[in-house]
């Protein structure tokens, strides 16, 4: 996964949701780094973005279905390769 990917995913989240703020935990936070070309390649092979809302931390269960593994957006974009792995 990579930034742009992240960013599209929870973009889809916010507009399913309506929040805006993720904490992102798992080996897909290192995306978070400032200097995003020092990640060693294999910690950015996961296509799971493990997170949770900030402010309603089991809301993000609600978006499984939508946007979680074997869902429709991950269907869609496994050209992507992405999906939300509700913690």
């Amino acid at each position: 996964m990579n930034v742009n990917t992240l960013m599209r995913l929870l973009t889809a989240a916010h507009q399913l949701c309506g929040h805006r703020d993720y904490v992102v935990v798992g080996s897909v936070s290192v995306l978070g780094m400032a200097q995003v070309e020092a990640i060693p390649m294999d910690m950015t092979l996961s296509i799971d973005a493990d997170c949770y809302t900030l402010a309603d931390p089991p809301r993000v269960f609600d978006l499984s279905a939508q946007l979680g593994e074997g869902s429709p957006y991950q269907g869609a974009a496994l050209q992507r390769l992405a999906n939300l792995g509700a913690v």
